[in-house]
């Protein structure tokens, strides 16, 4: 079961962008003015945020809600064969399936070695480049080129590159590289404002075990 899970965890944290913030929008506001995806930038790397996007990652393709708010989160992934939400709150991980109305809590080291696995610091977060070109990604779906800036957030092993994708003066893209691991996100809403309630385990949902949940 301990394999089961593992792999599940590491397949959803894959599949999203989990950034910590830290900072806060006060100490960095202006900072990235001179850059066109200067507003997105500081708006994620405050550490508070929203975002609704399609996902394309190790040839999956997943729809996804994530709200992020510190050291707390909320990942919704809608794919075929499985829907569910991982909440990570005040230190302990949730499964959720909000349509059963069910909620399995994961407590033990090699889960939260999976999760920090999935999270990067957006502190520090530095231009690298500039640029003009399609989305190897979403070859086949849309093969426009599109203007990007390019940043390098965290170091050594937790280094991440970030490419931000850009419509006009809307934001299209953000296309990640972690390791060797490439994931496209075409946005579909980037706020600073979280759905309330979002980021808390809910209320009147059962308690169950790993094998109640996955089962």
């Amino acid at each position: 079961m301990k394999r089961k899970l593992l792999t599940s965890i590491a397949i959803l944290f894959l599949t999203t962008l989990t950034a910590c913030g830290g900072s806060t929008a006060d100490d960095k506001t202006g900072e990235f003015d001179n850059y066109k995806s200067g507003a997105f930038i500081e708006i994620m790397e405050s550490g508070t945020y929203y975002m609704h996007y399609t996902s394309y990652v190790l040839g999956t393709e997943a729809t996804i809600k994530m709200a992020v708010d510190g050291d707390d989160s909320s990942v919704e992934i809608d794919r075929v064969g499985l829907f569910i939400r991982v909440l990570t709150y005040n230190g302990t991980l949730y499964y959720i399936n909000d349509e059963e109305k069910k909620i399995f809590a994961v407590e033990s080291e090699w889960d939260e070695e999976a999760v920090r696995n999935g999270v990067f610091d957006y502190s520090g977060i530095a231009f690298r480049n500039a640029g003009k070109g399609s989305i190897a990604e979403l070859a086949g779906i849309d093969d426009n080129a599109y203007d990007y800036e390019e940043f390098i957030a965290g170091s050594g092993e937790n280094e991440v590159l970030v490419r931000y994708y850009l419509k006009g003066d809307n934001l299209y893209a953000i296309q990640t590289e972690m390791g060797e691991v490439w994931q496209t996100m075409v946005i579909n809403e980037l706020s600073k404002d979280i759905p309330e309630d979002l980021i808390k385990p809910p209320t009147g949902y059962k308690m169950v075990d790993a094998m109640g949940f996955f089962n």
